[in-house]
Order: C-alpha cells, then structure tokens, then sequence
C-alpha cells in the first residue's frame, strides 16, 4: 500500500511537471525543468512526456531501458531494415 500511495504521488507530481512546463513556455522564461536521479524506465518515460529539459538517469535505470526484451526486439529489427538500405544513403552516418 505504501508503495501505490508513493507511485501516485509521483504521478500527480507528473502532472505538476507537466503544468510547470505548459507556464514556463507561455511566460518565454528562460527558467529549465529538471527531472533529476530517474530511477526506472516508467519515471523516465513520465519526465520525457511532462517535457523536462534536462533529464538525469543514473546508469542502472538505462541497464532497465536497454535490457529488455521489446527494446532488444525493437533494435534487431532496426538494425535489419538498416542493412537493407543502400550502402550510399548509409554512408554519411556510418562514418
């Protein structure tokens, strides 16, 4: 129980974040939203759709990110499209 009553305050603090961005951008304020320390890969999702600028994740939530099975799905299917392309249209990034 304790832990759902944590999770929805961070929800809620999302939404905050979200509203906080809406004012920043309609003020033209210089002013930057931070979402500091993430700490798993639903909270970052959450600070990306609330539109912070500035995002720290520390190593282990992106060990989260990178090392599961959809993200691995999805980058091995990518990277097969990729191959198929032109080696010319390639180049420019590749090297």
């Amino acid at each position: 129980r304790y832990l759902h009553r944590v999770d929805r305050r961070l929800r809620q603090m999302c939404i905050r974040d979200r509203d906080t961005r809406k004012a920043i951008d309609q003020m033209d304020s210089p002013t930057r939203l931070m979402a500091a320390s993430i700490r798993n890969p639903d909270y970052l999702i959450d600070a990306i759709r609330a539109g912070s600028h500035v995002i720290t994740v520390p190593p282990v939530c992106w060990e989260k990110v990178y090392k599961n099975p959809i993200f691995e799905m999805a980058e091995r299917e990518f990277l097969e499209s990729w191959r198929k392309l032109p080696a010319e249209l390639r180049a420019e990034y590749e090297n």
